[in-house]
């Protein structure tokens, strides 16, 4: 999908207009480019700069639809140091209860869903636990975990 858009190009101090094509997905502005800012680039940037992100990861044993082994928990911007650890434990324990309340519900849930439930639950989490809503990306790993 394209929408036709009009961007400024800069050179010293003239600048002119162009048309020009250009995908809402695909197409962005950074600091030292000329282009178009689509709405959404802003609110993800302006969020960042606020609340920081959150990335969780978890091992995932497909067959038996369980944790398997750790989850690994990062943030950017988040939290100050001194709160990162008593921040990161609460999350991490949520995290687990989170999955395994989701899949005794739902065993059959698809990945999608999951990790969307995922990001809402945690997302609300971290706004009562620090005051913030930050970026929350959940990554599951599938593990095949084979008898011999």
């Amino acid at each position: 999908k394209f929408a036709v858009g009009e961007i400024l190009a800069f050179s010293n101090e003239n600048f002119e207009k162009r048309t020009m094509k250009f995908s809402f997905d695909t197409f962005y502005i950074d600091q030292k480019s000329v282009g178009t800012i689509a709405w959404y680039v802003l609110s993800d940037r302006k969020n960042l700069a606020e609340s920081g992100v959150v990335t969780f990861t978890i091992e995932e044993d497909v067959r038996m639809r369980a944790i398997s082994g750790h989850i690994f928990i990062d943030s950017r911007g988040f939290v100050h140091a001194h709160e990162m650890m008593k921040i990161h434990k609460e999350i991490i324990k949520s995290v687990r209860m989170l999955y395994e309340q989701t899949i005794a519900e739902n065993p059959v849930i698809d990945r999608g869903s999951l990790v969307q439930i995922l990001r809402r639950e945690i997302g609300k989490l971290c706004f009562v636990l620090t005051g913030r809503t930050p970026i929350i990306m959940p990554i599951i790993i599938e593990k095949n975990i084979s008898n011999f």
